[in-house]
């Protein structure tokens, strides 16, 4: 499966567009480094991340804790009630 880092990118700053959240809003909400934070929005780092990385920004944004996992490999996104399966895929 490959990865779509900029469907994410995308997924990302749309959803905080939509919010109306700020950067350091995301980053005090998911405990997620502005570092890392930054290098999705703006998509310059496409390297594997932490699952929990991923699921921390998602539940941060309103989502499904795979939201974004779901985004990055092309898959429909869970609904945010939809349970959380034992084996990680959407």
């Amino acid at each position: 499966m490959s990865e779509d880092w900029s469907a994410v990118s995308k997924a990302i700053n749309e959803r905080m567009t939509a919010l109306g959240l700020r950067q350091g809003e995301l980053v005090e909400r998911s405990h997620v480094s502005k570092a890392i934070v930054r290098e999705l929005q703006h998509n310059v780092v496409q390297r594997r991340r932490s699952a929990r990385t991923l699921e921390a920004l998602s539940v941060a944004l309103g989502w499904h804790p795979r939201h974004l996992t779901a985004v990055l490999y092309g898959h429909r996104p869970p609904e945010p009630g939809d349970p959380l399966d034992d084996t990680g895929e959407t």
